[in-house]
């Protein structure tokens, strides 16, 4: 979704009008049984995600057994109403409205089963990109994500430092996680800005562990 590109679809089986983001999915978005899907002219647009309802809102069952996620924008045609999922949880699903409201909304990431990096991951001793694109949609880029971070050393003082990319040398306006005793596991809730490409920077020294998990991020309201 880098080009931030939709197609207006339609369901050929059962008429229901979609918003698909850079192309035209083969099935039906929704239930995936219907395979007659016609793409209509691209439009630029800034929102990932969306589904056009013609005419309702979002319900607590419009979730994720139904293919949405945190992110997905749902637009209420005859409403002028807009709301974008912060909970898909099966049942529960949480559709918060966003038309006029300005300001911004945190999403929430929900259950995640494993870290999202761990030690392996990072340039022990030099900062090194973290690419959290698979994890926060393109309404996320360029705002505030919410980290939990885990460390574990032998030796006092190592640290985790997570900061936005800005090409600099920034040694000061970072969020900066520290071990006090060794080994023993430190655990942080942190706050870091990405940048437009859905990237941050991170900073390990340790060596026993260094772990990270996207726990939600920001979006426009």
């Amino acid at each position: 979704m880098a080009n931030n590109i939709q197609y207006r679809i339609r369901c050929e089986t059962d008429g229901e009008l979609f918003v698909w983001a850079d192309a035209a999915p083969t099935e039906c978005p929704v239930d995936g049984g219907h395979t007659l899907i016609t793409a209509a002219t691209a439009i630029v647009s800034h929102k990932p995600f969306g589904h056009s309802a013609n005419g309702y809102a979002p319900t607590v069952n419009d979730d994720e057994t139904k293919g949405y996620r945190s992110g997905w924008q749902w637009n209420n045609d005859a409403g002028d109403v807009s709301y974008v999922c912060t909970d898909a949880s099966e049942g529960a699903a949480v559709w918060e409205p966003t038309t006029g409201g300005g300001g911004q909304i945190y999403v929430n990431r929900g259950d995640v089963t494993a870290y999202d990096f761990t030690l392996g991951d990072f340039t022990v001793g030099a900062f090194k990109d973290m690419n959290l694109s698979g994890i926060i949609p393109a309404a996320g880029a360029s705002h505030l994500v919410h980290l939990y971070v885990a460390l574990m050393s032998s030796l006092v003082g190592k640290k985790i430092v997570l900061k936005e990319k800005t090409g600099e040398g920034n040694s000061y306006n970072v969020a900066e996680c520290r071990v006090f005793f060794s080994s023993i596991e430190y655990v942080y809730d942190v706050w870091v800005m990405c940048d437009a490409n859905r990237i941050i920077e991170a900073y390990t020294n340790c060596n026993q562990g260094a772990e990270l998990v996207v726990r939600g991020w920001m979006i426009d309201g």
